[in-house]
């Protein structure tokens, strides 16, 4: 799973991509949109930390979800040339956005617009988007339409994308984004390799002020599932020290953890995943998984083979096990159970497929 982080120009996207991802990218500098920030981000999961106390393994492995810091992509939207065609490409093909709105001061970074206001733009990151995905709808609605007329094996196929897309054209004409247009489980897989941008799930970032920490500065305008703020410089600041003093200094900031734990949960929550586990003698291993998804699609997580040859899963939940102590504690009391391929998966099932190839 990849998530673009995304923002107006002087939004302190770099920051807050070195804020997550730990890294040292240079605020400064320009980046070409064919060299594009890129890290691998862990999952935090205080089960995970259970269970290699619990087992003791040899080495324990995080889920973990990939971020990219995508310039170039709202030039337009402050008076520069339109979008970089090869950044709106990489934000397609990502799953989710993190947008940054600048909310911040800066002497030696004046804010280009001259001054702060974030609703102002998200609205006018969302326009730019709506624009993107109206101009790839339009271009394909003319071509299908002179398409359907002709006799040949796409024609029905054609005649469902294109009435999916007429609607979706429609809505956007209004100000809606795709996101809000109800599709059927035919037209969304006709519809999800063009990857439109209004159709993705979002985060909302406000880049604030270390003098704002703690405040309640979210505007209501902003979803609050889906939104959060913190100082991007200081978190990366904070990011880079040892984690006896970084958790001092958060319990002088009043802070219970750092940013980037709750970007990367939200992160997870908003692309609708679960986590389960695996363990044996080397590795215990947290795995993510879309919600409502099956033992048999756990198993095709782990291993092609593993569903191939799927006989049946022994699961059992993590926070059941924390409680019981053990696994015969478990067993006892009926909290380790054998689940057959249909067995739809729960957050922090531990599950060992048995399975024959």
């Amino acid at each position: 799973m990849k998530l673009a982080i995304i923002g107006l120009p002087q939004s302190g996207v770099t920051t807050v991509f070195n804020a997550l991802t730990g890294r040292h990218a240079d605020p400064h500098a320009y980046t070409k949109p064919d060299e594009l920030n890129l890290a691998v981000v862990k999952v935090p999961d205080p089960r995970l930390d259970f269970l290699s106390e619990h087992y003791q393994p040899d080495k324990v492995v995080h889920a973990a979800i990939e971020y990219v810091e995508v310039p170039g992509l709202f030039a337009a939207t402050t008076g520069g040339a339109s979008a970089d065609a090869g950044a709106t490409a990489t934000v397609r093909d990502c799953d989710a956005t993190v947008k940054v709105l600048r909310a911040f001061h800066a002497p030696d970074a004046p804010n280009p617009r001259g001054d702060n206001d974030p609703v102002r733009d998200l609205r006018d990151i969302d326009d730019e988007l709506l624009t993107l995905d109206l101009a790839i709808i339009e271009k394909r609605v003319n071509r299908l339409r002179k398409d359907i007329h002709k006799p040949t094996p796409e024609q029905e196929q054609n005649k469902v994308e294109l009435a999916a897309l007429e609607r979706c054209l429609a809505a956007l004409e209004e100000g809606q984004e795709l996101r809000d247009v109800h599709l059927s489980d035919r037209e969304e897989k006709l519809l999800r390799g063009y990857g439109f941008l209004t159709i993705q799930p979002c985060i909302h970032v406000l880049n604030i002020d270390e003098s704002d920490i703690g405040g309640d500065i979210v505007p209501p305008d902003l979803p609050a599932d889906r939104s959060l703020a913190f100082c991007a410089e200081l978190e990366s600041e904070l990011g880079e020290l040892d984690p006896d003093d970084r958790d001092e200094f958060l319990q002088d900031l009043g802070i219970d953890e750092l940013a980037r734990d709750r970007l990367v949960r939200m992160s997870y929550r908003i692309l609708d995943l679960i986590t389960f586990f695996t363990h044996n003698k080397s590795e215990v291993r947290a795995w993510a998984l879309e919600k409502g998804a099956t033992a048999l699609d756990a198993a095709e997580t782990i291993h092609s083979d593993m569903a191939r040859g799927f006989i049946r899963a022994e699961v059992v939940n993590a926070d059941d096990l924390q409680q019981d102590g053990s696994e015969r504690e478990a067993r006892a009391r009926g909290h380790i159970k054998t689940e057959g391929r249909d067995y739809v998966v729960r957050d922090g099932d531990i599950i060992t497929i048995r399975f024959n190839v």
